[in-house]
């Protein structure tokens, strides 16, 4: 659609929607759903609010009684160790890489 395109029928849209008194968001919104299936949604909520499903009660689990969680140790998560030294590890190598780059540059260093 081309913006000359759409620029008139957003007119028509504004135009029709102040004839009926209405805002044009209002009138896209009616236009997005068929008269049909609002009615159908109205007629089913005058008879009340539907029965909640099985599903929606939660189940059949039983409420705990009572009793204490169990104590964990706080502390970092397993194999952060692990990953820590393997860190330490990259930067001794990217430190040593460092040094022979920065002794190169001064021209001091055998490569």
């Amino acid at each position: 659609m081309s913006i000359i395109t759409e620029a008139m029928a957003r007119a028509a849209l504004e135009r029709e929607a102040r004839a009926r008194g209405i805002e044009p968001w209002q009138l896209e919104m009616a236009r997005a759903v068929p008269d049909e299936t609002v009615r159908a949604i109205v007629k089913d909520l005058r008879s009340g609010p539907a029965q909640r499903s099985s599903l929606a009660d939660g189940g059949s689990e039983k409420p705990r009684a009572g009793g204490v969680a169990v104590e964990r140790p706080l502390g970092p998560p397993p194999g952060v160790g692990l990953c820590d030294q393997l860190m330490d590890l990259q930067d001794r190598i990217d430190r040593a890489e460092r040094e022979r780059m920065l002794a190169k540059a001064k021209g001091g260093g055998a490569a």
